[in-house]
């Protein structure tokens, strides 16, 4: 058996499949959304989660192609999409948006964009949603049917050239102190990128992102910006 590289020698290859606003973000958030990867967006506040969502939808139509928005509830917002745009904004065609309910679904839905052309990323807006929508938190159906749901998001973005970013409720684990998202072991395991979001109470729309876990390395530097419906902003002076 060969022996396995270190992680600082490894060379992971593969442009970014979105370019995101403002440049910040695309210096952070941009670097990690690659083919053939499947991220993981977490947060213990639902709306920044939406916001950067549509962030990433909106960067991959911006970068040429096609971007699926996969909406458990009733998350997707025209007019953000079109704030995030900025002049760009009749890209908004470009975005199919598909509706799920449970994990069965998202399991139909993305066997279904494996046929689709120029498809650069999928967002699935939110994983959480899907979750209390398929079995209690403790069953044994809900966490096998998770994943199974993660192994047909991992046949996706294999065969096709694609990334495919999920969002998901995280709350704190009191006794390791970290921040622990919704789907547990299962979901950390199925996927190749963490990143954590926060609102900043010093700035309105202020939000700092930071990626925990990514096989880009180095990994990137976390990053403040502003996303709202009034579009995408660089934060000065914060970090």
């Amino acid at each position: 058996m060969p022996e396995s590289l270190p992680l600082e020698e490894m060379i992971f290859t593969g442009e970014s499949l979105v370019r995101l606003k403002p440049k910040p973000l695309d210096n952070t958030l941009g670097r990690v959304i690659l083919p053939h990867q499947i991220s993981l967006i977490h947060s213990s506040e639902r709306k920044p989660l939406t916001t950067l969502a549509h962030a990433i939808a909106a960067g991959g139509v911006l970068e040429g192609g096609q971007s699926v928005f996969i909406d458990s509830g009733t998350n997707f917002s025209p007019s953000l999409m079109r704030a995030l745009l900025g002049k760009d904004e009749d890209l908004l065609k470009n975005v199919v948006i598909g509706q799920v309910l449970e994990l069965a679904d998202l399991q139909d839905l993305a066997q279904g964009i494996g046929c689709m052309r120029d498809v650069r990323v999928v967002v699935v807006d939110s994983l959480t949603g899907v979750l209390n929508l398929s079995g209690r938190c403790d069953s044994k159906y809900r966490q096998r049917a998770l994943h199974h749901t993660l192994e047909v998001l991992r046949i996706l973005v294999n065969d096709n050239d694609l990334h495919v970013t999920l969002t998901d409720h995280s709350s704190m684990d009191w006794t390791s102190g970290t921040t622990r998202p919704v789907g547990g072991n299962v979901v950390a395991h199925g996927v190749d990128t963490t990143i954590h979001i926060a609102s900043m109470d010093m700035a309105e729309d202020g939000l700092r992102i930071q990626v925990e876990r990514s096989p880009v390395h180095p990994i990137p530097d976390p990053v403040v910006i502003k996303l709202s419906i009034k579009g995408a902003r660089t934060l000065r002076g914060t970090r």
